[in-house]
């Protein structure tokens, strides 16, 4: 992600979820946002593998070689939402629930989630995570970065998706965002599964999750997407509860 670096304690909800690698051990994944004291919401294709053990969740911690300050936790239960189909573009939202619960202080905490009916300031709205902030390579960023990105017309989005490519986009529960420019702000590899937030209109003190960083058209594998696409949270609240309380 190309944006700044994030102060301690500013996002007390992000997580990182680690991947279990056989030659280099647990290594960050995705980016994800703690929804209640067992839970992390993160992207679907984030958690292709439904073995449990190999996946841990990281909180508490924004800076990778401090690697003693977060707190570790074993997981529990994946999962996915029973319409997400890798082939196609929508339904990309996954739960990671830990065996133990989350000890909240004041640099661990919840995210709000938007409701249907919440209504963000479209030009207040960031991404946040710990994907790369070069245009190309492969390593992620040692400390978690945000960066603010309006929101944009659902038809431009999906006009500039069908352009690049044929893949079927289930509109309804995507969310676009960007400033329509190659080099723009966008995020990267290792931002997936991460939270966009957005300002509520009129009350600057209030933000809520709107959606889960998803995907973006890279080409040759360079982040400098026009737009970038969301899992529009508000049309999962549902099926969210449901699955984070059972």
């Amino acid at each position: 992600m190309k944006g700044n670096q994030v102060p301690e304690g500013k996002y007390p909800f992000i997580a990182s979820i680690l991947f279990k690698y056989n030659k280099d051990g647990f290594k960050h994944l995705c980016t994800g946002s703690i929804i209640n004291d067992v839970t992390v919401m993160t992207a679907a294709h984030c958690l292709k593998s439904k073995d449990t053990s190999n996946y841990r969740v990281l909180i508490g911690q924004i800076y990778w070689p401090r690697k003693t300050i977060g707190y570790y936790y074993n997981i529990d239960n994946i999962t996915v939402h029973p319409s997400y189909n890798e082939s196609l573009k929508g339904f990309d939202i996954g739960l990671i629930k830990s065996k133990s619960k989350f000890q909240f202080n004041d640099h661990i905490g919840k995210v709000c989630l938007a409701s249907p009916i919440s209504k963000p300031d479209t030009t207040k709205c960031i991404a946040i995570g710990w994907g790369r902030t070069q245009t190309t390579g492969k390593n992620i960023s040692d400390w978690l970065n945000e960066a603010t990105i309006p929101l944009q017309n659902d038809s431009v989005c999906l006009q500039y998706a069908k352009s690049m490519t044929n893949v079927e986009i289930n509109s309804k529960s995507i969310i676009c965002a960007g400033n329509g420019m190659v080099g723009g702000p966008t995020t990267c590899n290792g931002d997936s599964g991460g939270p966009f937030i957005c300002q509520i209109l009129k009350n600057p003190k209030r933000w809520l999750q709107f959606g889960i960083s998803s995907f973006g058209f890279t080409p040759g594998g360079k982040c400098v997407a026009n737009y970038t696409y969301f899992t529009r949270v508000s049309q999962f609240i549902d099926w969210t509860v449901d699955n984070a309380e059972n």
